[in-house]
Order: C-alpha cells, then sequence, then structure tokens
C-alpha cells in the first residue's frame, strides 16, 4: 500500500512501513522495485494507492530589476 502522511509518501505491507518518500512517485518507483524481486521469487503482489499527489505549480523566477 503507498499512503500519504504527514511526512510524504509511506510505503506498507500490512501494519508494517517499509519505507517512506518524499513523492508518490518516489514510492511507487520502490513498490515495483520490490515487485520485481518478489515475482522473481515465484510470489505475486497487488499494490494498492490512497490518495493523490497534488501537483504544485512551480512559480517562476524573475530576476531581481524586474520585481522592482
Amino acid at each position: 500500500m503507498v499512503e500519504p502522511t504527514e511526512y510524504g509518501w509511506a510505503v506498507r505491507v500490512g501494519s508494517a512501513r517499509l519505507g517512506l518518500f518524499m513523492s508518490q512517485r518516489q514510492a511507487i518507483a520502490d513498490v515495483k522495485r520490490r515487485q520485481k524481486g518478489l515475482r522473481a521469487e515465484g510470489g505475486n503482489s497487488d499494490v494498492t494507492v490512497v490518495g493523490q499527489e497534488s501537483e504544485t505549480p512551480r512559480s517562476r523566477l524573475q530576476p531581481f530589476f524586474k520585481r522592482r
């Protein structure tokens, strides 16, 4: 499971937290890496993503002289 926390995004299996990431994209990449290893051992897993990462618009930097 990938879920948002107050500190970032957590990756959990049951009640065990396996990782804490700054972005949802990083957390999902970690889950995919773990799934690849599990499949290599003959296992199977499902991913549940709770929540959605909001896209924060990047403020465009302006030169100092234009802000006067």
